[in-house]
């Protein structure tokens, strides 16, 4: 009876990892700026060569331009992203290596969010 009760609470433990792991994002970034700004952030994931991976970015713009980059570890630009929209965009990352989601904004006020997940 122990040794069963041992054993699904084990189960649970690995199907609750997984599940968890499974949805936590590889990189995410946000930010509410409520001043007139120009400035950069950045968020660094590693990646897989071939891997698939969704990057989902929504933002309030009520002042300014916010620009976003997708870009691998050699300074290439892998995917330059519409200014100031809301999208969800599956990439496919075509090297193994470090990627950096880049912000740039200029004299702007709102808020975004950005998150790279499997």
């Amino acid at each position: 009876m122990k040794n069963n009760r041992a054993i699904n609470i084990a189960i649970i433990i690995c199907i609750l990892s997984l599940f968890i792991t499974g949805y936590s994002p590889l990189a995410s970034i946000k930010n509410n700026i409520t001043t007139k700004e120009s400035n950069k952030s950045q968020v660094f994931f590693n990646g897989k060569n071939d891997e698939k991976v969704n990057l989902t970015y929504e933002s309030s713009v009520k002042e300014g331009i916010l620009k976003l980059q997708l870009i691998d570890k050699d300074g290439n630009i892998v995917e330059d992203f519409q200014p100031n929209k809301n999208d969800s965009k599956q990439i496919l990352l075509n090297r193994a290596g470090e990627y950096m989601i880049l912000v740039v904004y200029n004299n702007f006020i709102g808020n975004y969010k950005i998150s790279v997940k499997r």
